[in-house]
């Protein structure tokens, strides 16, 4: 049986007792407020949150809480209210060392929690209220989602997607499930679907971190890929494509995935090579495209670096919908550097207003929680950070954090 990860001795926890009592009503006050969607801002703003939700923003002037009585005030002026951030795409069960899946493949179930519980933590630490587990070993995902569901530890909001499937020693195999046809792809998809998953990943190409694994070429063809769709979408799930070679984007932009992790146009010479033809298909399909910028981007040869600000800058150009997602855990990505991942994204050539809504209002729109988050707005839940500098002159204020306000809850 796996212990909880509050039973491990030396694991530092946010919990219940790092929360500051506050009333189930009380108001932030700041100096500006950006709601999220590009061009909306208030000054002077006033925000009511109610049971966790926002119950009323605008001008403080214009607030006729500020005079009720009994109503406590959060006075955080001299900051900039965001929304909560959103990292699309993380691995909580990989410590961003030089070697994560090695560790992966040798760590006892309850070693493996601790690190997941710490790394989630970095996250919420980051700014990060919201976050895209895309594959763990053993449904661990699911365990630490229901710890910070049940308030037991404090940590993002996680969307999960279990075991990822894959072919036989394909990418990531050490912790996802090895399927060979369509039938066992099927089989597998109701397996998670089982476990209580929020999505289903299915590594469509290789990938960089397994041996024998080649990034630019597909493991499915496209019934495969099709199946795995259909048995998701027949369950009301969404489904996440691993795809890095052009090849792949194709199979899973005509299976009809929800989003596209990577979508590197990797060639088998290591460089990449944009397909206008295929740009324009996932900007018709309308697929949400997570690129994975983060901190080590430009730690490859400049060539890498070259071709990943040439392949986001087209994508941009077709209108395709691009989300903030670090790949954080793999080599080189530690969870708490995700706001250096918004800066890559910047150096890429997307402005900072750009960057934000790909870290708040799109975000939770391609990952389903548009109802939920990503937004200051009534009746949303209270995923507030309150920062100082000015993000919209440069990304990089997102790391000066004076409060986060997690589902209403004021963390130290």
């Amino acid at each position: 049986m796996v212990r909880s990860p509050r039973s491990l001795e030396g694991i530092p926890l946010i919990t219940p007792a790092h929360i500051r009592s506050v009333p189930a009503t009380y108001i932030v006050l700041a100096s500006r407020a950006l709601l999220g969607p590009r061009g909306q801002e208030i000054d002077n703003p006033a925000v009511l949150i109610a049971d966790g939700r926002i119950e009323w923003i605008g001008v403080r002037g214009r607030c006729p809480y500020l005079v009720t009585s009994g109503v406590s005030v959060i006075d955080l002026d001299g900051s900039t209210l965001v929304p909560g951030l959103i990292d699309c795409h993380v691995h909580l069960a990989f410590d961003g060392g030089p070697d994560p899946q090695t560790r992966v493949r040798s760590a006892l179930p309850e070693a493996q929690l601790g690190v997941m519980l710490r790394n989630a933590q970095s996250l919420l630490r980051a700014g990060v209220t919201t976050a895209r587990d895309l594959g763990a070993p053993a449904h661990l995902d699911i365990a630490i989602r229901e710890l910070l569901r049940s308030g037991a530890a404090s940590g993002p909001r996680l969307l999960v997607a279990g075991r990822p499937i894959t072919t036989r020693r394909g990418h990531c195999w050490f912790m996802g499930v090895e399927c060979s046809d369509s039938d066992a792809i099927r089989k597998s998809v109701r397996e998670e679907v089982n476990a209580g998953v929020d999505l289903i990943k299915i590594m469509v190409s290789g990938g960089f971190l397994t041996e024998g694994s080649a990034p630019w070429q597909s493991q499915f063809d496209a019934d495969q890929v099709r199946a795995a769709v259909a048995e998701a979408h027949s369950a009301g799930l969404p489904t996440a494509a691993h795809v890095h070679g052009a090849e792949s984007i194709s199979i899973a932009v005509e299976a009809g995935v929800d989003t596209l992790e990577h979508c590197s146009f990797l060639q088998p010479n290591g460089r990449m090579l944009y397909c206008r033809t295929l740009g324009k298909a996932i900007a018709e399909a309308d697929i949400a495209v997570c690129p994975t910028v983060n901190c080590n981007s430009q730690g490859y040869e400049a060539a890498w670096w070259e071709d990943v600000t040439e392949v986001t800058s087209a994508l941009r150009g077709e209108g395709v919908t691009l989300v903030a997602g670090t790949d954080a855990g793999v080599d080189g990505v530690p969870h708490g550097e995700y706001v250096a991942g918004l800066k890559m994204l910047q150096e890429s050539g997307m402005t900072p207003s750009e960057v934000l809504e790909a870290a708040t209002v799109k975000a939770a729109g391609a990952v389903g929680l548009e109802s939920v988050t990503g937004r200051l707005d009534v009746g949303l839940e209270a995923d507030i950070l309150a920062v100082e500098g000015d993000p919209l002159a440069d990304i990089g204020a997102l790391s000066a954090i004076r409060q986060i306000i997690l589902r209403g809850r004021l963390l130290y």
